[in-house]
């Protein structure tokens, strides 16, 4: 078909049209519409199909106002046209998307083109048509909003991306007080303004056009924030801004929630091994934005990529280093690439829990050690997941316990500087070993390496009060939650402190409230049931003991409390269910702790010891809880009590 007008070619403002040459008959009917409304059309004249494209297209593509991209399944499959698409998002060009035909993208171009204006021409009449399509080209269109006409599962992701863009481009308004300094764009409203004390990162936006690495991406948000934190910045730590993932809740209002000064917004592009880290800073209370640079590197040398942004964040905040913090910055080894991949598959799949991920993490944490048998995360993360296998009950404590270990002592020998190492052998120590004096040793160690590091501090928190050092505890774990204040594992651990400290009422608001944005945490629901007990409430502890069985499926003991209480209220309804339970422990594993507690709950004294001792014999995890767990105090002058405590050499209670 004969080209209906010249490509243009001056200096005034055009759109860049993309389209695959199979469409000629419709696309050139469109662009001789955009031509007679008077804008100004570039689109190919002389590449046939299926040659390479040009610099001259990659010129065109740069200099356009807009980029026009033509949606037909002839589209979709075109080399060319998929080169031109990435080559535009890859420079940040506005793009329009207009689907001719109803067209099934795949995966990698659905996530690409999902994110841009999409104006369904199939589906409207042609005046409103042509009037969306007037008004996306507008130059003041480029950054309005596109979600609404993606598919539903795109939403989410698309409002992150236009936040994203929207604060990447400075308006004119403040483009006056504009100033290019290091590579970066740096607002001169930020000279002699308010510090910056505390900042978040907020989670990374995935820009590969591949849905398959969010792994990477979320790799690159956590050490992102371990670095900023190891530098001596008050960050928050990352599951604290994780709800906040494809939220488009004004800045304003994420910075006074998590109580800081400045956010830190970051994207991730990567082609093959080359990647771009994308960063901004911006005002927590004006949402102005502060300052922008980008970063490329490559995935060998992605340490030194992050450690470069870190650094970059840090001089933009004039947070002042430590010789040490400098030196680290200063300088990383290279990573083997694809045990770097490895590992950040691992803990992307360990971080979900389920047995089955925890399997496929250990795979990963394997194959990252084939790959750099030196490679010390890779092992930290193998002495995680038997961790978790031995917290979740997929394995018992002699199998996990001793496995954890030899992973996490090999890490130290490896890079005895890990923060994660130190704290993992932490847990092991006291939970597997009842080691107390050699886990307080490596969760000092874990804090002085990495001071804002608020899990070490959540967990130590428990081990200061096993040991009867109230005060000490409660100060780690609100240390702990300034730097992770959203955390919901956190917040159980501070309402498990304020139940050991015998401070009832202040423990049970704590779960309650936690309860509210999660209602379904183990946890969470065993300490609101003792702070209930605790006070007398016992209707309403049998009442969350009620909701316990329930949301387990355990219908034989729901109907064991139900007859109890018939028969002789609280006590014999929590007897029942305890004898109920253990009569299963011949032919399956009971956590003897959790069956103490229940019997405690009866007042059946003896059954309590009895299965104190089988948790001992067992090395129950949770057994160190027992000298300040409230609930035991039914037994706490028992000599065998006494005696069992002085066998694992704890304190005997902590006053109140």
């Amino acid at each position: 078909m004969e080209r209906p007008f010249p490509a243009y070619k001056g200096d005034e403002p055009y759109i860049f049209v993309s389209y695959a040459h199979a469409d000629d008959d419709i696309v050139y009917r469109e662009i001789q519409w955009l031509h007679d409304q008077g804008l100004n059309v570039w689109y190919d004249e002389g590449i046939a199909p299926g040659e390479e494209w040009t610099e001259e297209l990659a010129q065109a593509i740069k200099g356009a106002s807009h980029f026009l991209y033509f949606v037909t399944p002839d589209s979709i499959e075109s080399r060319n046209c998929r080169n031109e698409v990435n080559y535009a998002l890859e420079h940040d060009q506005p793009v329009v998307c207009v689907h001719l035909k109803e067209t099934q993208l795949s995966g990698g171009l659905r996530l690409s083109i999902g994110l841009t204006q999409a104006i369904l021409k199939h589906e409207l009449g042609e005046r409103n048509y042509q009037e969306k399509l007037l008004t996306a080209l507008k130059p003041e269109a480029r950054d309005a909003p596109f979600e609404s006409s993606l598919p539903a599962a795109d939403q989410a992701m698309a409002v992150r991306v236009r936040r994203w863009r929207r604060r990447t481009v400075v308006g004119a308004a403040t483009a006056v007080a504009l100033l290019l300094a290091a590579g970066g764009w740096w607002l001169a409203t930020m000279a002699g303004g308010p510090a910056i004390e505390r900042l978040a990162v907020l989670p990374v936006v995935n820009l590969t056009n591949d849905p398959d690495q969010e792994y990477l991406v979320q790799g690159v948000h956590t050490a992102l924030i371990d670095e900023l934190a190891l530098a001596g910045a008050s960050v928050i730590a990352r599951r604290s801004v994780m709800q906040y993932q494809n939220s488009d809740k004004p800045i304003r209002d994420i910075a006074r929630e998590l109580g800081i000064d400045a956010l830190i917004e970051a994207s991730l592009e990567r082609t093959g091994d080359s990647l771009r880290i994308r960063v901004q800073l911006i005002d927590g209370r004006t949402e102005e934005p502060l300052w922008t640079q980008s970063f490329d590197g490559d995935l060998r040398n992605i340490v030194g990529l992050e450690r470069q942004v870190t650094r970059a964040i840090v001089d933009q905040i004039e947070l002042a280093l430590t010789p040490e913090a400098e030196a680290r910055l200063a300088g990383a080894r290279p990573v083997n690439p694809e045990a770097y991949e490895a590992y950040l598959k691992g803990m992307f799949h360990r971080d979900k829990l389920s047995s089955a991920d925890l399997e496929t993490a250990l795979q990963y944490f394997e194959l990252a050690l084939e790959k750099d048998p030196n490679y010390a995360l890779a092992y930290v993360g193998i002495a995680r997941v038997w961790g978790s296998r031995q917290q979740m009950g997929f394995v018992l404590p002699h199998e996990a316990g001793p496995r954890a270990k030899t992973a996490a002592q090999k890490a130290i020998e490896l890079d005895s500087t890990l923060a994660e190492a130190h704290h993992t052998l932490a847990s092991i120590k006291v939970w597997s070993d009842w080691d107390w004096e050699g886990g307080e040793t490596a969760f000092r160690r874990a804090i002085q390496l990495k001071p804002n590091y608020p899990a070490a501090r959540a967990i130590y928190s428990h081990l200061l009060m096993i040991l009867g050092r109230p005060d000490e505890a409660m100060a780690q774990i609100e240390r702990a939650l300034e730097l992770d204040p959203l955390n919901g594992l956190f917040q159980g651990f501070y309402g498990m402190d304020l139940l050991m400290a015998r401070r009832y009422d202040e423990a049970l608001a704590q779960f309650q409230n936690t309860l509210k944005t999660a209602p379904n945490n183990p946890m969470l629901r065993t300490g609101l049931r003792d702070a209930l007990y605790a006070l007398g409430r016992y209707d309403e502890a049998l009442t969350e003991v009620k909701t316990r069985f329930a949301a387990a499926g355990e219908r034989e003991l729901a109907e064991a409390l139900e007859r109890g209480y018939a028969e002789g209220g609280y006590r014999e309804a929590m007897r029942r269910a305890a004898e109920t339970r253990a009569a299963r422990s011949d032919t399956t594993f009971v956590p003897p702790l959790g069956l103490a507690s229940l019997f405690a709950h009866a007042g059946e004294t003896e059954r309590v010891l009895e299965w104190l001792e089988k948790a001992y014999q067992e090395r129950d995890p949770n057994l160190p809880y027992i000298g300040v767990i409230p609930l035991f105090d039914i037994v706490r002058d028992d000599p065998r009590f006494q005696d069992l405590l002085l066998r694992m050499n704890l304190p005997g209670r902590v006053d109140g």
